[in-house]
């Protein structure tokens, strides 16, 4: 694919670069929260190493993902897995998730890629979460819950096929979806050939391996990192499907478009209603701010490779014209 001409100012490439150090520097010497991690027993350093090695691969995997679902050249690839870094401590910094806004807005200016493919590789991303998410919680849920889930894809599928008549045969003949499997599955070909610019079952089957790899990455990380901190207090830890619950709830609440700075105080609510146990409340703190510790502290040094990206663009992307906000096209 080949970017096109943007226009963009030399200052992006400092922005995220300012905006994550101010983060750091305020989880650490703005919040009170953040005491709690200090005035602990102690630290365990050990597990907050696995815990940070684990955020390290998956989020870069993440980028990984990113760029298979953009189908940009090689040379992109480094620039949009920096950006996966920066895009996940900015949504916990910026209020109101705008810090969404981190990963589109970066992509366009620092890669010259089209906003059809960045906008629909967000959509992937995000489909690829949930999906690998709800293989899991197939799981560890209770039967019963399991079983009305179960039946509530089988209903949504139902009404997939069955609207399958009010979509119109040009978009099927354009993506060359036949005519059988188009009755039987087209709900499925029409979303992966809204996100996937062409019809490629490697790329898909590809797609799906990062999605359950990183998704199983990040709970496993979480899982040693909480009972790091529960061998620390001494408490008594949860049982592995109670506390994939709560973990699950804790992250599906950093999704809230309300939520307190680095989602202090619903992430921890959250846990602790499905967790059941208000005497793990500082369990949960100091499993949060030490996750959003290794969040920022790992943005920071992509944040700094990507102050370089724009200076090196004329040689990755050979194709495309750069010009500054000031200056001519």
């Amino acid at each position: 694919m080949r970017p096109e001409a943007v226009r963009a100012s030399p200052a992006w490439r400092w922005v995220p670069l300012v905006v994550t150090l101010a983060a750091v520097g305020a989880l650490w010497w703005g919040f009170p929260e953040t005491r709690e991690v200090w005035e602990a027993p102690r630290i365990p350093w050990a597990t907050v190493g696995l815990f940070a090695v684990c955020y390290v691969l998956w989020t870069g995997l993440r980028g990984l993902r990113y760029w298979l679902l953009l189908d940009g050249p090689t040379a992109v690839a480094p620039p949009v897995v920096a950006i996966a870094y920066v895009h996940h401590a900015a949504i916990d910094f910026l209020p109101f998730r705008s810090g969404v806004l981190t990963y589109p807005v970066l992509t366009r200016f620092l890669t010259g890629l089209r906003w059809r493919r960045i906008l629909a590789s967000m959509v992937g991303a995000s489909l690829g979460d949930a999906l690998a998410t709800a293989v899991y919680l197939a799981w560890v849920l209770p039967p019963e819950v399991g079983l009305a889930v179960g039946l509530l894809v089988v209903l949504l599928v139902g009404i997939g096929v069955g609207s399958g008549r009010v979509v119109r045969a040009s978009f099927r003949r354009r993506h060359r979806i036949g005519r059988a499997r188009f009755r039987l599955g087209w709900w499925v070909g029409l979303g992966l050939s809204l996100v996937f610019p062409r019809r490629d079952f490697r790329r898909w089957g590809l797609w799906a391996v990062l999605s359950l790899a990183l998704v199983t990455l990040k709970y496993v990380g979480l899982t040693l990192l909480y009972h790091g901190w529960v061998e620390v207090y001494g408490e008594k830890p949860l049982a592995l499907p109670r506390l994939f619950q709560a973990l699950v709830v804790a992250e599906l609440s950093r999704e809230l478009p309300l939520h307190s700075w680095l989602h202090l105080g619903t992430w921890e609510l959250a846990w602790l209603a499905v967790a059941g146990s208000g005497a793990q409340a500082s369990v949960a703190l100091v499993t949060h701010v030490t996750y959003e510790a290794v969040v920022l502290l790992s943005a920071v040094p992509a944040a700094l490779y990507l102050t370089r990206v724009r200076a090196e663009r004329r040689r990755l992307l050979p194709g495309t014209r750069i010009a500054s906000a000031s200056g001519g096209r």
